[in-house]
């Protein structure tokens, strides 16, 4: 199993963690297995810079596989879930939506992930053909590297605004015992 799909299944379960990755998708459009992978590199005293990432988008399968299909299954696995809330009892095509539909949305679900794993796959392998990159001549920690790696994720999302993340949980998060 590859080490960056295990690091995810369990730092991912940690006190709020879903909620702060999925904030940081939902407000800056972060691609979720990208911070995490930016959080896994850390642990593995990586340091990642703004232009490594942004070729992620353009340059690698990555970011064409998340914009043609993990991007396309969301859409219609949140299309789906608003049929099921929002359907009008008295129609009946309405109401097979509101009875079958349930079942439909969390088999997208299950596709949806198994797409991410394959995203994470490719990161993986992406990572380890990455050059080191210089960190300098001190020493950081896992907490400085992990903030160095999610302030050049940011930067590539042009995002200055720290304010509407809660960095300090994803870094807290990393620490043993969290």
């Amino acid at each position: 199993m590859n080490p960056l799909w295990q690091f995810s299944l369990e730092y991912y379960r940690r006190p709020g963690v879903e909620t702060e990755c999925l904030s940081w998708q939902e407000r800056l459009g972060a691609d979720v297995n990208v911070l995490l992978m930016c959080l896994w590199c850390a642990t593995r005293g990586r340091q990642l810079d703004c232009a490594a990432l942004g070729s992620l988008e353009s340059e690698t399968p990555v970011g064409r596989w998340r914009r043609e299909v993990i991007g396309p299954l969301r859409a219609v696995r949140r299309s789906s879930r608003a049929f099921t809330q929002g359907g009008e009892p008295e129609r009946a095509a309405e109401t097979d939506v509101e009875m079958h539909g349930d079942g439909l949305y969390r088999s997208l679900l299950e596709v949806e992930l198994k797409a991410e794993r394959i995203e994470q796959e490719m990161l993986w392998r992406w990572v380890r053909e990455l050059p080191a990159v210089a960190c300098g001549p001190e020493r950081r920690t896992l907490r400085q590297l992990a903030h160095v790696n999610l302030r050049a994720y940011a930067e590539c999302l042009a995002e200055t605004d720290w304010g509407v993340t809660n960095i300090d949980l994803l870094l807290d998060a990393l620490e043993p015992g969290a």
